[in-house]
């Protein structure tokens, strides 16, 4: 009889193919709502699987979600924008689902070799998305139209959150060192993910990429075969960066980003402008009249209503000013318990223990340069994934 853990990783690998068929209905026909359904279905299941096992956990987790949502609840009381105030409410279940996927592969703990094919199969449909992109099918990464349509840069294929695709790259680039015991089979999905970068044309997600990459490869044992490997990439990547370059260069995007470092210099460039952003939204904030919001948060829907952006793209700020105190609290307690289940004894492997690190400190900068990290409901099951992969193998904790 399969195993309860099991049964939830077979689940969590229907994530990413839900995820671009609920991209294909949003862009198609309006319609949003799948991935949403299978997500709280799934963490349904987990919470009552915690409620047999550590109840305790779960009314912590309730109370959380509920701490979390205080500004929304009282946006809600006043605005009465019910539409906005589930926007809110998705963001702060999905930082709950973190914890509670995660405490729940620790205590279910699923078949290691169940779950290494389960991240197999969603890396293959990762890049099978990318690859239709590519020829066509699906939408921009910029603009979110149609590919083919005028001023379109990139390429995210089904999915609907374009900005959370860096993360996910990221996460699986970690898998294909970390996992594959042949280094050809590694150097393939690696090469295949700095593809789908560079189809994304998101900076980060090249940058992030080729760290952990050279990282991986600095790790490797062999000098002359860690030069002969890096004298391939270096050839690969730079052939692949000329074919899309004058795409990008020719784009409005580009012309964008030119404008930026004129203008602010290289830290607006990096930033894509987010300094305006975050001056703007704490001086809205302190308009708002709402005192407590700077302790509780003041809830995405606060900032939808009043017509500014309402995500800066730096997470620990988003966190804060949606959550309040609490944001801040899980941005840390995410980070820890990533770092508590990449940094430890890897058997003298300094290939997985370079890569390991160079994944916790890219994430960070990822979370600050880029956003959309902390609370990414695309990347979320990918991630608890492979974490446990690793601290599984490696026998560590994923608490």
């Amino acid at each position: 009889m399969i195993s309860v853990g099991n049964c939830i990783v077979l689940l969590f690998g229907l994530s990413l193919p839900i995820d671009m068929l609920n991209g294909y209905f949003i862009n198609a026909y309006g319609i949003g709502i799948l991935s949403q359904v299978y997500k709280i279905s799934v963490l349904l299941i987990c919470l009552l699987y915690l409620f047999s096992k550590d109840i305790v956990l779960l009314f912590k987790t309730i109370s959380f979600l509920f701490i979390m949502s205080v500004g929304t609840l009282y946006f809600y009381s006043t605005h009465g924008s019910f539409g906005t105030v589930i926007e809110s409410l998705q963001i702060a279940m999905r930082c709950v689902m973190f914890i509670v996927f995660m405490r729940v592969l620790a205590i279910s703990k699923p078949n290691v070799e169940l779950v290494g094919k389960v991240c197999v199969f969603s890396l293959l449909v990762f890049i099978l998305n990318f690859i239709l992109g590519h020829f066509g099918m699906g939408y921009s990464a910029y603009g979110n139209v149609a590919l083919g349509d005028d001023d379109t840069l990139g390429v995210k294929g089904f999915f609907y959150s374009g900005n959370e695709l860096s993360f996910v790259i990221m996460i699986f680039s970690l898998f294909s060192v970390t996992y594959f015991k042949k280094q050809y089979f590694s150097l393939l999905f690696m090469l295949l993910l700095i593809l789908c970068a560079l189809l994304l044309a998101t900076k980060t997600a090249v940058m992030a990429t080729l760290v952990i990459l050279f990282s991986w490869i600095c790790g490797r044992t062999s000098k002359v075969a860690m030069i002969f490997i890096a004298a391939i990439l270096g050839v690969a990547t730079y052939y692949l960066i000329s074919v899309f370059v004058s795409d990008i260069i020719s784009s409005g995007q580009f012309q964008r980003l030119i404008w930026m470092y004129q203008t602010g210099g290289i830290t607006r460039a990096i930033l894509s402008d987010r300094d305006n952003f975050v001056y703007n939204a704490f001086i809205s904030s302190h308009d708002s009249g709402f005192t407590l919001g700077f302790l509780s948060g003041f809830g995405r829907d606060y900032f939808n209503e009043i017509k500014i952006k309402s995500s800066v793209e730096m997470d620990i700020i988003d966190l804060y000013l949606w959550f309040g105190v609490a944001g801040i609290y899980f941005f840390f307690k995410y980070f820890s318990t990533i770092r508590n289940n990449l940094y430890g004894n890897f058997d003298g492997d300094k290939a997985i223990k370079y890569s390991c690190v160079a994944f916790f400190w890219m994430t960070i900068i990822v979370s600050f340069i880029a956003g959309h990290v902390v609370y990414s409901g695309t990347a979320l099951i990918p991630l608890c994934m492979v974490l446990y992969l690793l601290s599984a193998v490696y026998k560590r904790s994923v608490e």
